[in-house]
């Protein structure tokens, strides 16, 4: 469904893999627990 809509609106667009995330591990540098509760830092490299 949202892939078929996705063609419809953009039919240039070619979808190539589909996958669905259950847990997210990291979010902007933050190591989450199940609960979404910040539990570490990751440092991010500066260029």
């Amino acid at each position: 469904p949202f892939a078929a809509a996705l063609t419809r609106e953009l039919p240039s667009i070619t979808i190539s893999d589909r996958f669905i995330s259950l847990h997210t591990f990291k979010r902007a540098g933050h190591v989450l627990d199940q609960d979404g509760r910040t539990t570490g830092l990751i440092p991010r490299a500066i260029f």
